[in-house]
């Protein structure tokens, strides 16, 4: 079975160059993705970005400070954006 998670570790091994992680808040409310996309494009480039803290619309942390507490990947607790369902599974 290949997940998400399992999927983004092999393109950071073999490929650390194409994954990039943004680990700042970032506010697409605000276009911010959409303009760090656009300078990517720019320069010809075109990595996997994977964004560890997105805000909601309202530029709230989009995680609770209960769900930060006890959701950690660590608890056997999966992660809100965390999915089981392998890649190209319709269910």
């Amino acid at each position: 079975m290949r997940t998400i998670e399992s999927y983004l570790r092999q393109v950071g091994e073999a490929l650390p160059q194409d994954l990039v992680t943004i680990s700042e808040p970032v506010k697409p409310s605000q276009f911010e993705v959409t303009a760090l996309l656009q300078h990517l494009e720019n320069a010809g480039k075109f990595p996997l970005l994977l964004f560890e803290n997105p805000l909601n619309l309202h530029g709230k942390d989009r995680l609770s400070a209960w769900q930060r507490t006890f959701m950690q990947p660590d608890s056997g607790a999966p992660w809100p954006w965390t999915s089981t369902r392998p890649i190209g599974s319709s269910g």
